[in-house]
């Protein structure tokens, strides 16, 4: 009797995918973005200072004229020259002998800032580089420290602290210097507005107004106006 049961080939059996193995899923896309972030930050964390120095050293060095110029415009911006007295212009001699008065409290001189600017101008080698102010409690002389055309400006700042002269702040239009900036060009500053390195007043005075046997009292600044008290 034939067998009518049909052999069935041998079945193979059918292959897993691996689902782990080539085929991954793309992942989350904010994920992958901040990430990219990160990565970029980090980089850029280490190269920018450098690329910053770079720039930095030839700006100092090589002055290109257009980033110069542009960075002095930008330095400058907090300072308006209209509202200080160019010692050079200033054209107003005192004669000290009419203008020391007797007071209760000493002798008395009142100079406004152009007559001080007037009494500084012949100590300076560049007048026309340097403005005056007088404010309630301070002196300002701004000076140019490059050309006349396209000008770089500094401020000083000078109080009176009994019988002494002191620089209190000094830096560019936009920013002030550090402190210990302030301390270093101190007695330069002086040095260049009295041709010798003093703070004290008596020797300051002595100097700029060329008084013999000068001693202070007291010293008062105020809105265009320095008031110098001598010992009787």
């Amino acid at each position: 009797m034939l067998n009518n049961s049909i052999s069935n080939p041998e079945e193979k059996p059918i292959p897993k995918t691996n689902l782990t193995s080539t085929n991954k899923s793309p992942g989350n896309p904010i994920k992958i973005i901040v990430d990219l972030s990160c990565k970029l930050l980090s980089f850029f964390g280490c190269v920018l200072p450098l690329i910053l120095i770079v720039i930095l050293f030839i700006l100092v060095v090589f002055r290109p004229p257009f980033l110069w110029n542009t960075t002095k415009k930008m330095l400058n911006s907090k300072l308006t020259l209209t509202d200080y007295q160019n010692i050079k212009d200033a054209n107003d001699p005192i004669n000290l002998n009419t203008r020391i008065k007797e007071t209760k409290e000493g002798r008395k001189l009142i100079l406004t800032t152009s007559e001080l600017a007037t009494s500084i101008k012949p100590n300076l080698d560049n007048p026309e580089k340097y403005y005056l102010k007088l404010s309630p409690g301070e002196v300002t002389i701004v000076a140019n420290i490059e050309d006349q055309n396209q000008p770089l400006l500094m401020y000083f700042k000078l109080k009176v602290q009994g019988n002494q002269l002191v620089l209190t702040k000094v830096g560019f239009g936009l920013f002030p210097f550090p402190d210990f900036l302030t301390q270093k060009v101190q007695s330069d500053l002086l040095a260049k507005l009295t041709n010798f390195k003093v703070l004290n007043l008596n020797e300051l005075s002595s100097k700029i107004f060329n008084i013999n046997n000068v001693n202070i009292a007291e010293v008062k600044i105020d809105l265009d106006q320095l008031i110098i008290i001598f010992n009787k």
